[in-house]
């Protein structure tokens, strides 16, 4: 068995061993997240820095080109090509060029070196004929096969693009600069072109090989995280992130190069970023050792001063569970006022108390003794008496029963007349609810009606007002025709002065013929408002016509509206005779419905008071035989006190010998 001792030891330590082991492992997760945090700043500011000086160095070749770009010689036209490549071949060594060309804005170049081409389709010298100063990726010289990289700067005249100037230099100086970008031993720079080939990198051969992770990520699955992050590059972003290659896990920081379609990045070792990690660790296990060590002898003293309480408290308690009540403890040790000094007062309180309880129960059990003798005797007498009053209610309990009986009977026949009377009831409730609901149909038809006579009324009053609208429409038709009438005439006339116009113009012979012309159309005019008043008298006829047609319709319906006004008269007065005969019987229902229901409450209240005679019979009867019972059982009870009487003697001499086994 585990003392408490060593539980307390190996739960306690284990705890602190797991706190420590916690803490330990937050403290390296946050140290290596600032070391990485650290060296990502550091490192992004030698990207930034190294950026600018890449677009410094490229700025400067180019402010150098552009400056021999605005010499008088290249931009006068009258100079000949020839004379032009004389007058810049001096820069070519002062420069350390490999070469210098002049092109036209067609592409055609001519160099230094006398040799000739077209550059065209170049994106550096699409850029110069645009007036941009650009430089050109790195690339493999067929001529010299050697890495070169090429500037291009548009030749100005009166602010117009007349041809471009560029100059070949060797590579070596951006490779340069890229491989002295270092971090740390393992850090070295390298530079992406917007394809992602590698155009400066401190392995040379990749740049000679136009190495391509894009490409090679087909063939290679590893490369995918590279990958992902020369994506971001070549995009132009900034930023950082992980990776594995060959095998070796590298962290990576990249930024764009600005004036160029360049990104810069700078890739070192995870193990040298953390190497300053390892040693903290170190350190970390050796205080969390001694530390550890330390709390184990800490909980070690205080568990042993816990447990040597404990064991105290148990060598007082371990003699009363035998039986042994008189040991004792000091008073030193009652006094202690954490939990075991608590346990040991309420032991000590305990103590105090069985013992005082065995004390008493000794005292007393002689007196119980010779009263267990006294209630044996009364038992008896009391189990005689019980006899006697059981045969008496016997005789009572039969008597009881013949009453209940008849008391039943009653009951069950006044249950029949109560049943018929509540359905004598509920037919009359029944009857009145349906006289109400005709009352009230009657009252709502009649409503109904009356609204219905009042619209019929105001529909024939508005039907009128039509009608009248109807006739007066028919004798502005007949005004409408007069109107038309008068058109034609004045048609007529119109017609007949256009005709003498006519006659008078061809009098006047040429004079007239401006007159004539108006005349005819005058004329023209004229029989078209004849034919439209034709047609107008026409449709005028055919509206009197149906006016006619809609008076006689009108008179129809007037006729009709009579008739149907009469009737719902008629209607409403039949409505009033039932609503008056309804309320001639309603009072009459209504007064047999209230002797129904007081014949029902008296009913009621008589089968009441028959159930409640059949009930206290009924419980008399239950009673006299619980009495009965009671009796029987109180002198088989009587019997059995007696019998517990003498058990308790026993018992009690028994419990006297267990009383005697306890140390007082």
């Amino acid at each position: 068995m585990k003392s408490i001792k060593t539980k307390l030891i190996s739960l306690s330590t284990s705890l602190i061993a797991c706190v420590i082991l916690g803490l330990s492992t937050l403290v390296l997760i946050m140290a290596s997240k600032a070391l990485e945090n650290t060296a990502s700043n550091v490192m992004n500011s030698l990207a930034a820095e190294s950026s600018k000086l890449i677009e410094s160095r490229i700025k400067e070749q180019l402010t150098i080109l552009e400056l021999i770009a605005s010499n008088t010689t290249l931009t006068d036209s009258t100079v000949s090509t020839t004379q032009q490549l004389a007058s810049i071949s001096a820069f070519v060594e002062k420069y350390q060029y490999n070469k210098m060309g002049i092109a036209s804005l067609e592409g055609n170049i001519t160099y230094t070196d006398h040799s000739s081409g077209n550059i065209s389709e170049l994106d550096f010298f699409k850029n110069a004929a645009a007036g941009v100063s650009t430089v050109s990726d790195p690339y493999m010289s067929d001529a010299d096969g050697i890495v070169v990289v090429s500037y291009a700067v548009p030749i100005m005249k009166n602010n117009t693009v007349i041809g471009v100037l560029t100059s070949t230099k060797n590579d070596s100086e951006i490779s340069n600069l890229v491989n002295d970008i270092t971090f740390g031993k393992t850090g070295r720079g390298f530079l992406l072109n917007k394809q992602g080939v590698k155009i400066a990198h401190y392995n040379q051969e990749l740049v000679i090989n136009m190495d391509n992770d894009f490409v090679n990520v087909e063939t290679d699955k590893s490369l995918t995280q590279v990958v992902e992050l020369e994506k971001k590059m070549v995009n132009g972003e900034t930023g950082s992130g992980n990776y594995v290659y060959n095998g070796v896990k590298k962290f990576m920081v990249y930024c764009p190069v600005n004036g160029t379609t360049w990104s810069l990045g700078i890739a070192v070792q995870r193990d040298e970023l953390l190497s300053e990690l390892t040693e903290l660790i170190q350190i970390g296990c050796v205080f969390a050792a001694a530390f550890l060590i330390l709390s184990f002898f800490i909980v070690y003293f205080i568990a042993r001063n816990i447990t040597n309480r404990i064991q105290l408290a148990t060598n007082y308690i371990l003699p009363m569970s035998h039986g042994d009540f008189s040991c004792t403890i000091s008073e030193k040790h009652l006094c202690m006022k954490d939990e075991v000094g608590q346990m040991l007062q309420a032991v000590h309180t305990m103590q105090q108390s069985v013992r005082d309880m065995l004390k008493s129960m000794t005292v007393h059990s002689g007196e119980i003794d010779a009263d267990a003798q006294s209630l044996s005797a009364v038992a008896q007498q009391m189990s005689s008496s019980s006899n006697v009053v059981a045969a008496s209610i016997q005789e009572i309990t039969k008597g009881t029963i013949t009453q209940t009986d008849s008391l039943v009977l009653i009951a069950d026949s006044f249950n029949e007349f109560s049943n018929a009377i509540e359905k004598i009831s509920d037919d009359i409730k029944t009857i009145d609810q349906h006289t109400q609901d005709i009352m009230t149909l009657s009252a709502d038809s009649n409503k109904n009606m009356l609204d219905l006579a009042g619209s019929v009324q105001n529909t024939n009053q508005t039907f009128s007002q039509f009608k009248t609208g109807i006739m007066r429409l028919g004798e502005n038709i007949s005004e409408i025709h007069e109107i038309t009438n008068l058109i034609n005439e004045i048609s007529d006339r119109t017609n007949l002065l256009s005709l003498n116009a006519a006659i008078e113009a061809a009098r006047a012979g040429e004079s007239g013929k401006g007159f004539a012309v108006v005349a005819e159309e005058i004329r023209k005019l004229a029989e078209q408002a004849k034919e439209s008043s034709i047609d107008i008298s026409a449709l005028i006829a055919t509206i009197y016509n149906e006016n006619t047609q809609m008076i006689q319709a009108t008179n129809s319906v007037g006729e009709e509206f009579s008739n149907q006004t009469s009737v719902i008269h008629n209607t409403v007065d039949s409505f009033n005779r039932i609503v008056k005969a309804v309320e001639e019987v309603l009072p009459n229902i209504t007064t047999v419905n209230i002797a129904a229901e007081k014949i029902n409450v008296e009913k009621q209240d008589i089968l009441r008071k028959v159930e409640d005679i059949s009930a206290i019979s009924e419980e008399t009867s239950a009673s006299t035989e619980e009495i009965s019972a009671s009796s029987e059982e109180m002198a088989s009870s009587s019997e059995n006190v007696a019998n517990s009487a003498s058990n308790l003697g026993a018992n009690t001499a028994q419990m006297m010998t267990e009383i005697k086994k306890f140390k007082l």
